[in-house]
């Protein structure tokens, strides 16, 4: 059958939820309001949308209806929803909290990744959106890594990004391990719900184009560089130095100085000037986003089937910074009497020329540009970045830092990724109450990387890889070097459950029984030349001037498992549930690979006992408790040799393990415990729904060190010590305007939680800090603090600040709360719709910062003291306020805790030179310790993350070209961001680390639909 749904003023509604009873299967409208679903006679049709009343229709001969929501209704909480192991349920009958969001409200804006859009839209969630090139979001649920769930596979080797967003039909968001417990370990962290959209819809062909192309538009954050200072000068050759050491010279001030000339590739006398003051954003590229999909659905009587193509093409602001991402995907429905099936494939591809090396230690670009460069020399002049080609690079330096052209260009680390995945659901209504499904899903990937190194690189490789937990490249500086990894694997799940749904009277009881077989492979091998390359540009394993070196891995991992629920319903009003599941581990000994966990829930709604009336129209109370289990890590309890190759004459070594590894290693646990209210006032027009947890989380499995006479260093054993992690979460909807041309909508979404230590093992914790104890919390951050006298003024040092020999509390790196705003305005055919998010607390390193203060680029670095320093060479013109100690000591115990303090002070009057000062308060960490208190800030910050204005064209304008809707939108995604201390770089990925710079991205989106 077909047909139409409107509202009382006849406009369509898009994604509005037809459920067919008892089957419960169900499709949602188009945007022109149709649908097409197939239905067997004498059942019921029922049709919600959320802030409309439900309709309910018997199914007749018709073949076509015309279906009428009434505004007010409670269907915020009528809607089905997506639970665990894919099944469809009232909303009503849950015990535990999840949350909505439709595919459309993704469809506009379409930055790279899904998760993006996501930020800010659901409460819980936290989405961690790094400005480094091809970065993918980060996303967790109160604190953790949820499990990621398509068309109802768990597939092991995708993710979010791999579904693009004019394939999704809808997100369901289960936040805790209740709702996910039928997932198992997987699933004790919550899931993320996928269901992609199928061969439902309009009956007949339906053809749909979306194109959406966005270009930077500016920068929401980029780092600035001083410009009066260069680098060092030989004053004996009037010669500047060519290894990168930063901007500690004297003053630009055009006096003539022999610099390298990049035009004749010699040296020779030139002002010495600050040609290079915008050197950084010179050299950057104006970047862009182009998402397109094309869409073919064909739906008849017995089902349909959708084929869509999906390209996404990225420019980053770096040169040579291309990603490409394509996707292919068809999808079906068949319904045959009590019979029907489901599938769906995708493959996907992505591919970039070079991902770039990110971070300090992998050299990014901001290394040899804004830290260990200087303003001294035009970025503009170096496009040409030859000498002789393939061997000496036209560079302003000779060591440290690469011409940045030569480093795009000829320090490659090249990327390419396939995934393919699919899945088959067939189900059997054996009667109109007793059901069996069967699904079975599958996933593999291949992922290609290269790392390539011209010879005369000053550079190599840093920290990158080529295959995930595969070996730091660094590589061999001038010499050149090519690395390749290749990295595949593949994921299977095969699910049979057999399900029973019945209703006596007042009385309903739901249940199942099912069991699953879940397995998993990862492999990779990765090879590299060794002592440089033979000849030069010449890429390949053969050109090694030694032996090549060759390294594999492969990781397999099985769990079996059987499951079941058992649920009752009263009079649609009260419903109380339990959950069990038994898996058993590849990853564990016999002895202790079988474990079983449990869950409860329910729900009851109260309002069903009070009189009707226009304020209160649904409030239901909710609570649940689980239990779930988190196996070891693959191989984790194996006791074997580490074998390397080629070490003595070639002859092979084996070392002996140096963990104690016992084969009596259980899951780790952990037990929540929710509660939490759904209520709705005003007709609907305001929905409020708050929830509280408690996560109690024990039987850590830890590698702890041990005493050296054992004969080991660590011990791999389970942790007596426990943690909880305490949250609350709220989400208000409300519809502040509602007329016939004009709705005014608005939604927020406030979570925060905490983990804190509630046990310590007295053999495994860390003792002896004041920072972990029972009632502390776990994420703390620790610095090391300057030595102070009573009044709390800096001690120097040959005029210099002094640290304490022992870590401080600086303060927790998790945020106190997270937030988001989203709101929308409707007038006839337009539509505005915008989204705010943000974190509030939290601290991080800037690294950034921190090394340009000590490569004395900061643009804050130019003090008069700095100037006498480099004008009046041999002179300490820098006095630092503080103190000195004048006599006395303090003395520490061996937990570092104050047993003397006979210290005596005067004020410090000893001069240093500025740099000295600026190097010691700002300690450099990328190569380990841990930060000074002035490079550590808060993680506060907010985004105007996304505006859309729309403009649906009218019916007769798109019939001229005989399609049946067109939509035109202004788009920009993040458009405006503000952080209380990160002002050169965009915390919004959490850490900071040469975070490449924040684009604003502005752009339009064409809609097509025939």
């Amino acid at each position: 059958m077909r047909g139409l749904v409107y509202n009382e003023a006849e406009k369509p509604l898009e994604g509005a939820t037809v459920e067919v009873l008892p089957s419960g299967n169900s499709t949602v409208t188009d945007a022109n309001g149709a649908f097409s679903i197939a239905v067997a006679p004498g059942g019921q049709l029922r049709v919600s949308f959320v802030g409309y009343k439900t309709q309910v229709t018997a199914i007749t001969d018709s073949i076509f209806y015309k279906i009428v929501l009434p505004s007010g209704g409670p269907e915020q909480l009528e809607t089905v929803v997506v639970t665990a192991l894919g099944l469809k349920r009232q909303q009503r009958e849950l015990g535990y909290a999840t949350q909505e969001v439709k595919g459309n409200t993704l469809q506009t804006v379409k930055g790279v990744d899904v998760a993006t859009s996501l930020t800010g839209k659901v409460s819980g969630l936290m989405v961690k959106n790094s400005a480094e090139f091809a970065a993918e979001p980060e996303m967790t649920i109160r604190g953790e890594k949820p499990i990621l769930v398509i068309d109802g596979i768990p597939y092991a080797n995708m993710t979010l990004r791999d579904v693009p967003a004019d394939d999704i039909e809808s997100i369901n968001f289960l936040k805790g391990a209740t709702a996910a417990a039928l997932y198992g370990a997987r699933g004790g962290s919550g899931a993320v719900m996928v269901t992609t959209k199928r061969g439902v819809g309009k009956k007949g062909l339906n053809i749909s184009l979306n194109s959406s192309s966005m270009f930077d538009a500016g920068y929401l954050a980029i780092p600035e560089m001083q410009s009066k200072y260069g680098r060092v000068v030989n004053t004996a050759t009037n010669t500047y130095v060519r290894s990168g050491d930063g901007s500690w010279g004297p003053p630009l001030e055009g006096q003539s100085v022999i610099q390298w000339d990049p035009a004749s590739k010699t040296m020779k006398a030139m002002p010495f000037s600050p040609v290079g003051k915008d050197n950084f954003k010179n050299f950057l590229n104006q970047g862009y986003i182009l998402n397109n999909n094309l869409s073919i659905t064909q739906t008849g009587e017995l089902g349909g089937i959708r084929a869509s193509a999906s390209w996404l093409g990225n420019r980053g602001t770096y040169p040579n910074s291309k990603f490409d991402k394509v996707t292919y995907s068809v999808g079906g429905d068949l319904k045959l009497k009590r019979f029907s099936l489901s599938t769906t494939m995708s493959y996907n591809n992505q591919s970039s020329p070079n991902i770039g090396f990110n971070g300090y230690t992998a050299y990014d670009p901001m290394y040899s540009m804004l830290i260990w460069g200087s303003p001294d020399w035009d970025i503009r002049q170096y496009k040409d970045y030859w000498v002789i080609p393939n061997q000496v690079q036209n560079s302003s330096y000779t060591a440290g830092n690469n011409n940045p052209y030569f480093d795009r260009y000829e320090r490659l680390h090249t990327y390419k990724k396939d995934i393919f995945s699919g899945q088959l659901t067939m189900n059997y209504e054996f009667t109109d109450w007793l059901k069996l499904m069967v699904r079975t899903g599958y996933d593999n990937y291949s992922n290609k990387q290269e790392v390539r190194i011209s010879q005369g690189s000053f550079q190599g490789g840093g920290n990158s890889t080529v295959i995930t937990g595969g070996t730091e490249i660094w590589g061999e500086s001038q010499k050149g070097s090519y690395n390749i990894g290749i990295g595949r694997g593949f994921s299977s799940n095969t699910d049979a459950i057999l399900s029973a749904n019945k209703k006596i009277k007042d009385f309903a009881i739901d249940g199942f029984w099912g069991g699953s077989v879940f397995y998993s492979q990862d492999e990779g091998m990765e090879a590299r030349t060794q002592s440089g390359l033979s000849v030069p540009g010449y890429y390949s394993l053969k050109a090694s001037v030694t032996a090549a070196s060759v390294a594999s891995l492969i990781y397999k991992k099985q769990i079996n498992s059987t499951y079941g629920k058992l649920g009752f319903g009263w009079r649609n009003m009260a419903f109380v549930e339990g959950t069990f599941r038994n898996d058993w581990a590849s990853t564990l000994a016999k002895a202790t690979r079988s474990y079983f966990y449990p869950s409860a829930s329910a729900s009851f709604v109260a309002s069903e006992l009070i009189p009707k009336n226009d304020w209160l129209s649904f409030w239901k109370l909710r609570g649940s408790w689980a239990q779930y289990k988190s196996p070891a890590g693959i191989y984790s309890i194996n006791r074997v040799f580490s074998i390397a190759t080629n070490q003595w004459g070639g002859l092979s070594s084996a070392a002996n393990p140096t963990s104690i590894r016992p084969d009596d290693i259980f899951a780790e646990g952990s037990t929540t415990t929710e509660l939490g209210t759904n209520m709705s006032f005003l007709r609907n027009r305001i929905v409020l729904d708050v929830t509280g947890y408690h996560k109690r989380m024990y039987d850590f499995i830890v590698n702890a060190p041990i005493s050296p006479s054992a004969g080991f260093t660590n011990v791999y054993t389970n942790s007596k010590e426990e943690r909880t992690r305490k949250g609350v979460e709220v989400t208000l909807n409300a519809t502040a305007i509602k007329m016939a041309d004009f709705s005014w909508n608005v939604g927020l979404n406030w979570s925060k939680y905490a983990t804190y230590f509630t046990k310590l093992d007295p053999n495994y914790s860390v003792m002896n800090r004041d920072w972990v104890k029972v009632g502390k919390r776990a994420d703390y951050y620790t610095i090391i603090e300057y030595q102070t006298d009573n009044q709390g003024n800096i001690v120097f040092n040959n005029g210099v600040p002094t640290y304490k020999p022992i870590l401080s509390l600086a303060g927790y790196s998790d945020p106190d709360w997270i937030w988001g705003f989203n709101t929308g305005f409707s007038y006839k055919e337009f539509t505005l719709s915008a989204s705010l998010d943000g974190r509030v607390g939290g601290l991080a390193q800037s690294v950034t910062e921190m090394y340009m203060w000590v490569s004395g680029n900061h643009p804050n670095s130019l003090t008069e003291e700095r100037y006498l320093d480099a004008t009046q060479p041999g002179t300490k013109n820098y006095l630092g306020k503080g103190v000195k100690v004048v006599s006395g000591a303090i003395t520490y115990d061996a937990n570092y805790n104050v047993v003397s303090d006979t210290r005596t002070f005067a004020p410090n009057d000893v001069y240093t030179t500025y740099k000295s000062y600026v190097t010691a308060l700002h300690k450099g960490t990328a190569w380990g310790g841990v930060p000074s208190s002035v490079d550590l800030y808060s993680t506060t910050f907010l985004k105007l993350r996304e505006v859309a204005l729309t403009w649906r064209l009218p019916r007769n304008w798109a019939q001229k070209i005989n399609a049946k809707g067109i939509a035109v939108s202004a788009i920009g995604q993040n458009l405006i961001y503000w952080a209380k201390q990160f002002k050169y770089s965009d915390i919004d990925g959490g850490t900071e680390n040469f975070t490449d710079p924040s684009l604003r991205y502005i752009g339009l989106n064409v809609k097509l639909d025939f």
